[in-house]
């Protein structure tokens, strides 16, 4: 999908350590997604290696004619929520280039006749591909079911997405037309705007999952994160210098980084709940569908 650049939550990619290039998912938002920190990089891999411990890859049929990158077929459901091919191909295109470093690094491979269905070690380009880029999507569908449940999204679905995208691009194109100022660009791609969307939605949703107590934030648990990471919250002279002599450095009084403490708890904390909740999602996929997916 020529539109599509990158989409993410990541706050969310779940590719191979080292192999992804550097962007952001969301003006990630978080963000960086779509747009992270260590406890929740723990978190996230747990759950990573059970969300594809319980997608089974069925064999791909290396035959079969790819379905256009837009299309609307339903590629799997995530507790119920129909996600179309379309939505998936964010990720497939965002993970593209990250899976091309994993198999070069690890196996020399290149984009060769055949590559997709080489099997490499236990698996296959293609599967490999596919099964991150679904383990993306399953998180962002969460994510989005999450911030429709408190209000923050009237409608999760991909339809009601790309309603949304038409109409926004179509404002922008009126206000040219008049004169107006916009910020921003003056169209939107379908991937920046789903970028752009969740990169806003996603710091309210941590705020909403705080204030309703579904992530627990107290002085307490702020003061034992602070406690536990001395290296964040180093004075910004410090930050990247090397001591004069061995010895720890001196981290900054609790009292002047309180609100950074506080909102980085909160991030790791939002990450790990969400790793937990995609790892629970009631995941169905349609193999007939995934395929068919684009991938070349």
């Amino acid at each position: 999908m020529a539109s599509q650049t990158t989409a993410t939550r990541k706050r969310h990619s779940h590719l191979a350590a080292g192999s992804r290039p550097t962007k952001a998912r969301f003006p990630l938002s978080r963000r960086p997604v779509l747009i992270v920190a260590a406890a929740a990089g723990i978190s996230i891999v747990v759950a990573v290696t059970v969300v594809l411990g319980n997608l089974r890859t069925s064999p791909r049929h290396d035959g079969a004619t790819s379905l256009p990158g837009t299309s609307m077929a339903t590629a799997l459901t995530v507790d119920g929520q129909a996600i179309p091919l379309r939505e998936l191909m964010l990720q497939v295109d965002a993970d593209r280039a990250a899976m091309f470093a994993y198999f070069q690094q690890n196996y020399h491979a290149g984009d060769t006749a055949g590559f997709w269905h080489i099997r490499f070690g236990t698996t296959t380009p293609a599967d490999y591909l596919t099964e991150h880029a679904i383990t993306d999507t399953v998180s962002i569908a969460v994510e989005r079911h999450l911030a429709q449940q408190r209000g923050l999204l009237a409608d999760a679905g991909y339809p009601a997405f790309l309603q949304s995208w038409t109409a926004e691009n179509a404002r922008r194109a009126a206000a040219l037309a008049n004169h107006q100022v916009i910020y921003g660009p003056t169209q939107y791609s379908e991937a920046g705007y789903f970028t752009y969307l969740m990169g806003n939605v996603v710091p309210r949703l941590e705020q909403a999952l705080a204030k309703d107590g579904t992530i627990s934030v107290t002085d307490a648990d702020v003061q034992a994160y602070y406690a536990a990471h001395p290296e964040k919250f180093l004075p910004a002279a410090a930050k990247g210098s090397k001591p004069l002599q061995a010895g720890p450095r001196t981290t900054a009084p609790f009292q002047t980084v309180e609100a950074q403490a506080r909102q980085l708890y909160l991030d790791d904390a939002f990450h790990a709940y969400l790793a937990s909740a995609a790892a629970r999602a009631n995941v169905v996929k349609a193999n007939d569908i995934l395929a068919r997916i684009p991938l070349g």
